[in-house]
């Protein structure tokens, strides 16, 4: 079961701000001290979902400076450790091991119950997962949660095990949102997190599902190139063919099926968008990868049950042309 909360603090008065924000986290998230430039009223919000042992939160705020104390800690312990993508600017402090500052992409990971401050100078968007630490042990092979920061460009390079983390953090945040989009494979778990870190952290076992949600990510960055397929993904992962039918088995799928699936979900979420009422379905169609409008049509049948045409809404199948008001006339 998972339960979903908000808070905005646009909802409270603005001196009593501060202390609602110090509140609504430690009930939503995790108890924290915050102090604002000036004295300035608190401007930020929160969506936390809690799911099974764990709570995620997407959070954005403000400039401010926030911090777990000793005393925060003695009094609100979690028993989790933290895994926070900052999707925002930069953050500098303390409680990250060597590192004194977080860049945009970064995932810091670190224990909640360690006492930390952080200064977020411009402003804070982040994507906090709390994790028993106990599960985040197991999950990783370790004996300590020891903090890190894990960087998505080491030595200039893209890692897309670390952005595989990412966005599998933030669709557990969104997934209440985006419901029609979950197809085969495309189901978020609540563990799916933890199996997205052992892909990151050195010494860490990533299991099949592990190297399925890297798969996916590296599948949906890429639907647009022709020879998107098994040995290109396996390429990517750097595993062998062999091995990536395997992963991909375990998920009740091949390489051609869940390609071709997920060019349909996002071929299917365009044709449904009234904003692409005018692009025609086969340029939706090529867009994603699915070639001829014949071979969408039948591929997208076999899927759905509709054509192209008859799942577009409100528009008979066809493109809703754009139209302008007539001009008034002008009265005698």
């Amino acid at each position: 079961m998972t339960e979903v909360r908000e808070f905005s603090t646009t909802l409270v008065e603005p001196a009593v701000r501060n202390e609602s924000w110090e509140a609504a986290s430690a009930h939503l998230l995790h108890k924290i001290s915050v102090r604002t430039p000036g004295r300035r009223p608190m401007d930020a919000r929160i969506r936390s979902t809690r799911a099974e042992d764990s709570v995620v939160a997407e959070v954005q705020a403000r400039s401010h400076v926030v911090g777990r104390s000793t005393g925060d800690v003695e009094h609100w312990p979690t028993g989790a450790v933290a895994i926070a993508a900052q999707l925002g600017p930069a953050a500098h402090g303390d409680g990250l091991g060597p590192h004194r500052s977080v860049a945009t992409g970064e995932v810091m990971v670190f224990d909640a119950d360690v006492p930390f401050r952080r200064a977020y100078d411009r402003g804070m968007h982040l994507l906090m997962w709390l994790v028993p630490r106990e599960d985040f042990l197991t999950a990783v092979t370790a004996t300590t949660a020891v903090s890190r920061v894990l960087e998505p460009r080491p030595g200039g390079l893209v890692d897309p095990r670390v952005a595989t983390l990412t966005s599998t953090m933030l669709r557990g945040a969104r997934w209440h949102d985006a419901p029609a989009e979950l197809l085969p494979g495309g189901e978020w778990r609540p563990a799916d997190v933890l199996e997205a870190l052992r892909l990151c952290v050195p010494g860490a076992a990533p299991s099949l599902r592990s190297y399925f949600l890297l798969a996916r990510h590296l599948v949906d960055r890429s639907l647009a190139e022709p020879d998107l397929g098994a040995v290109s993904v396996a390429a990517g992962i750097g595993i062998s063919e062999r091995y990536l039918s395997r992963v991909l088995a375990s998920e009740g799928t091949s390489a051609p099926r869940f390609v071709t699936d997920r060019r349909l979900a996002r071929a299917r979420r365009d044709l449904q968008d009234p904003a692409l009422a005018d692009v025609s379905a086969a340029d939706l169609g090529r867009r994603w990868g699915l070639g001829s409008p014949a071979h969408l049509s039948r591929v997208y049948k076999d899927r759905f049950g509709v054509s192209p045409r008859e799942d577009r809404p409100r528009s008979g199948g066809y493109a809703v042309p754009r139209t302008t008001q007539p001009t008034p006339r002008a009265e005698p």
